[in-house]
C-alpha cells in the first residue's frame, strides 16, 4: 500500500451490497470453473428500492453510489425524489476477453408496476493476470491513490487547457 493510502478510510459497502457482492463473487467463481470460451448465463439481482439505494450511496456505500449515479443521480438528500415503489434490478454476466474478464451489469430503474424508466450499463473490466491499480471509479475510497491521481489529472488538464481568470 502506498504512503498516500495509509490514511484512507475505505467506503464500506452497505449490508445490501455486501450480500450482492457475495452473489457476484460466487457466480464469478462458477464462471472461472466453467468453459470460459462462452459468456456466462446472465443472472438477475433485485437490488431494492431506488430511494434506499440513493440514500445508501449518500451515506458512503460506494457500490450504491455508482448504481445511483448511473440511474438516478443524487448529490444530496433533497435529490431523492424517485416515486414511491420504484426499484432497481441488475442483470449481470461475465465474458472472457483474453486475460481479462469483463462483467457487464445492465441496471434498470423500474416503477412500482415494473415499467422500465431508466437503463444504464456498467462495465467492470478486470485484468486477472495483472496486479494493475484499480480504476478510480472502483477504488476503495475517494482518498485512494487512484482517485487522487484522477483528480490530479483533471486539475492538470484544466490548468493546461483553460484560460485562468485573473479576478
Amino acid at each position: 500500500m502506498s504512503e498516500r493510502n495509509v490514511s484512507v478510510e475505505p467506503n464500506v459497502p452497505c449490508d445490501r451490497c455486501r450480500g450482492v457482492i457475495g452473489i457476484i463473487q460466487a457466480r464469478f467463481l462458477e464462471f472461472r470453473q466453467s468453459d470460459q470460451t462462452k459468456s456466462s448465463a446472465p443472472f438477475r439481482i433485485d437490488y431494492g428500492q431506488a430511494r434506499e439505494v440513493q440514500a445508501s450511496g449518500l451515506k458512503g456505500c460506494h457500490f450504491c453510489s455508482i448504481i445511483s449515479q448511473k440511474l438516478c443521480p443524487t448529490h444530496s438528500e433533497r435529490d431523492i425524489s424517485q416515486p414511491p415503489g420504484s426499484f432497481i434490478t441488475i442483470t449481470m454476466s461475465f465474458n472472457n476477453k483474453g486475460s481479462k474478464v469483463v462483467a457487464s451489469a445492465d441496471a434498470w430503474l423500474k416503477d412500482a408496476n415494473r415499467n422500465r424508466l431508466v437503463n444504464g450499463t456498467i462495465f467492470i473490466d478486470s485484468n486477472i493476470d495483472s496486479n494493475q491499480p484499480v480504476a478510480a471509479s472502483w477504488s476503495m475510497s475517494t482518498g485512494s491513490d487512484a482517485a487522487l491521481d484522477l483528480a490530479s489529472t483533471w486539475l492538470h488538464q484544466c490548468t493546461s487547457n483553460h484560460q485562468l481568470s485573473s479576478t
